[in-house]
């Protein structure tokens, strides 16, 4: 794994730039940067910045780099740069041509979730600002050039949005880089890391904790195995299902009685995605209890319903193929025909789309949800409005807040 750097920057910070070089010569990083500057002056500064930041990433597509280390001409740097990304396990766990973006630079972003003894979190990608130092494979930098224009914003808004779409956002902890207070050339204001250790240094992953410690961000693994399942559960929505059962079984985890809920399992699609997640995390007591008469009904954009093959079948081989039996617990009825007495951590709402249905899963497993807890509501879009109709009634009731919503999945927290 070779993590090569690009420098940001324009011809009027040339004294800033060649001291933040500097400082980088002054650790173990090794190489100088590539310097990418601004060629000439737009009508708007800002639109400098975002144009050059463009031009950077398509400069280190072409390079062909594995990882690129994206970073402003105005920063410090931790001592042991080099040998702390080596270190990191978000980036060990991601294999050749896979997708990954993070941040070396934390200016106080919101977290989602975060893994305790860790040196990162996963960040809310809607409130991700600041582009001091950025981390992304060359994957997730094609996918960003190629889909720039479909994000506004300044460049920061813009690669973390993209980023976003296609994995999770990881943010190192602590900081490895901090921005100086040095005046803006397009007129931005000041903002700094608080974590920021100039002094830190990873402890070294070995062949013995490896394997535990990378096992809950190998995302893109659980997505690929997804994606050999029938389904409509996309990418970006496995993601933020990821992230959320993680998040609910550390909420959990005094409380070994609490377990995870899915109503409709089709083919076993989103099964695998929470079951694998569950197991990732290494919680041995957690479950996911998946509930569906495996009847072949789904719901369809015209608001009726639809007739398939049984699914029981395929939905077992598919838990089985993935290893999964003794985490997931299949229970072949309706809804209203489970018995229920344990609190839940995790609730899935995605079986028929209709109101009366929606609403009464709901009503069935509200009362056992734990305050703190989720509920995720996958097609709440207009093309489903009983969906619709049921998470606003919840979000106005204010017993639950949004806590994100990615493509048509839409994820509640209790209050």
């Amino acid at each position: 794994m070779h993590v090569t750097a690009y420098m940001l920057s324009c011809h009027e910070r040339a004294l800033v730039r060649r001291e933040t070089i500097e400082r980088l010569g002054a650790t173990d990083w090794g190489e100088p940067p590539h310097v990418v500057l601004d060629p000439a002056p737009c009508e708007r500064p800002q639109e400098r910045q975002v144009r050059n930041a463009r031009s950077l990433i398509a400069r280190a597509i072409v390079d062909g780099s594995d990882f690129v280390l994206f970073l402003e001409d105005d920063l410090a740097f931790n001592k042991y740069l080099r040998r702390n990304l080596a270190h990191w396990q978000p980036l060990l766990g991601t294999r050749s041509g896979a997708h990954f973006f993070g941040s070396l630079y934390n200016p106080g972003v919101r977290e989602l979730t975060r893994e305790p003894g860790a040196a990162f979190f996963c960040a809310d990608p809607e409130a991700v600002y600041g582009s001091q130092a950025f981390v992304m494979s060359l994957a997730t930098a094609s996918h960003i050039e190629r889909c720039w224009d479909d994000v506004a914003g300044m460049q920061d808004i813009k690669m973390s949005r993209l980023a976003a779409s296609v994995g999770s956002i990881y943010y190192h902890v602590p900081s490895l880089v901090q921005h100086l207070p040095v005046r803006s050339v397009w007129g931005g204001g000041y903002h700094g890391a608080r974590d920021y250790q100039e002094e830190w240094t990873a402890a070294v992953i070995t062949p013995d904790n490896r394997a535990h410690s990378s096992a809950l961000f190998d995302r893109d693994a659980i997505v690929r195995q997804m994606r050999a399942i029938d389904g409509w559960l996309g990418d970006d929505e496995a993601n933020l299902l990821i992230t959320t059962v993680a998040e609910a079984l550390d909420r959990s985890a005094g409380n070994p009685a609490a377990t995870c809920v899915e109503i409709g399992s089709f083919c076993g699609r989103s099964t695998l995605v929470l079951g694998l997640t569950i197991k990732a995390c290494g919680r041995s007591h957690a479950r996911l209890h998946a509930i569906d008469p495996h009847e072949g009904e789904v719901s369809t954009l015209e608001q009726g319903v639809m007739r398939t093959p049984p699914t029981l079948e395929p939905f077992i081989r598919n838990v089985a193929g993935a290893g999964l039996e003794g985490i997931v617990v299949p229970l072949i009825a309706h809804t209203p025909d489970v018995s229920w007495d344990r609190p839940v951590a995790f609730l899935f709402v995605d079986g028929l789309h209709d109101y009366a249905h929606v609403s009464g899963d709901v009503a069935h497993f509200a009362p056992f949800v734990c305050p703190g807890g989720f509920v995720a509501f996958h097609d709440y879009a207009d093309y489903f409005p009983g969906v619709k109709r049921v998470v606003d009634e919840l979000l106005a009731g204010g017993a639950y807040r949004l806590a994100h919503l990615t493509g048509s999945l839409a994820v509640l927290e209790k209050l």
